[in-house]
């Protein structure tokens, strides 16, 4: 891949990262630890979207930064303690807002590219 489209799909991959965590934490039945988020993200998206300890920690510090998440220790049966994150009612509502405007951003795109491959261009 080159250079300048490697750097375009980290910033997309930035994006895709805060929504799929956001959305795994909220839609996760009790709270969850950051390695199940890594593996539920790679079997969810099967494969297509590895993420890993050095990509996931970082989100997970901006979101807890911004409240967007709450965390706590808490023990893991017989391994040592891990972080355990919930999302808060302000991630719920921002995850809302940040769907939206990605479901726009992708129809709006889709339906500019559609329209110039039909050739509507004036």
């Amino acid at each position: 891949m080159k250079g300048e489209v490697r750097e375009f799909k980290r910033e997309l991959l930035s994006v895709a990262y805060t929504l799929l965590t956001l959305l795994i934490i909220r839609n996760y039945p009790r709270p969850i630890y950051g390695y199940k988020i890594i593996q539920l993200v790679n079997s969810l998206s099967d494969g297509k979207i590895v993420f890993k300890e050095g990509t996931l920690y970082p989100v997970l510090k901006k979101l807890s930064k911004l409240k967007l998440l709450n965390s706590f220790w808490g023990l893991a049966g017989n391994g040592p303690p891990r972080k355990y994150y919930t999302i808060t009612e302000l991630g719920e509502k921002c995850l809302e807002d940040l769907l939206l405007m990605w479901d726009e951003m992708v129809q709006t795109i889709n339906m500019v590219r559609e329209k110039l491959e039909r050739g509507e261009i004036t």
